[in-house]
């Protein structure tokens, strides 16, 4: 049996989706010892709060290697990323703060 590994991540809303899945497609499918059936691939599965999120997805065929995989996998798409310039949202908040009319400045 073949061993799934997944890498969450997210993108800034406004991101081109067709952009993204390529260069995380092209970055991902370079790791050595991945199956070539089925292929690498990357969706965007949800609309988060901060971004939309994505997943990328390898099979490796040997489960002890499953951890180290995801970890390089994780770093490979991260650097990708960034490499392309495309926005890793983070969570912010926004604080709007009313003065009060009568209150002296």
């Amino acid at each position: 049996p073949l061993i799934r590994v997944l890498v969450d991540f997210s993108v800034a809303y406004g991101s081109d989706l067709d952009h993204v899945e390529k260069i995380v497609i092209a970055a991902i499918g370079k790791i050595e010892g991945r199956c070539d059936d089925p292929a690498p691939s990357c969706v965007c599965h949800s609309m988060g709060d901060s971004g939309l999120i994505m997943q990328a997805k390898i099979w490796i065929p040997n489960y002890a290697d499953q951890y180290s995989k995801w970890l390089e996998m994780t770093k490979i798409v991260y650097n990708a990323l960034n490499d392309a310039g495309i926005i890793i949202p983070f969570p912010t908040q926004t604080i709007y703060i009313e003065k009060d009319a009568n209150e002296e400045e």
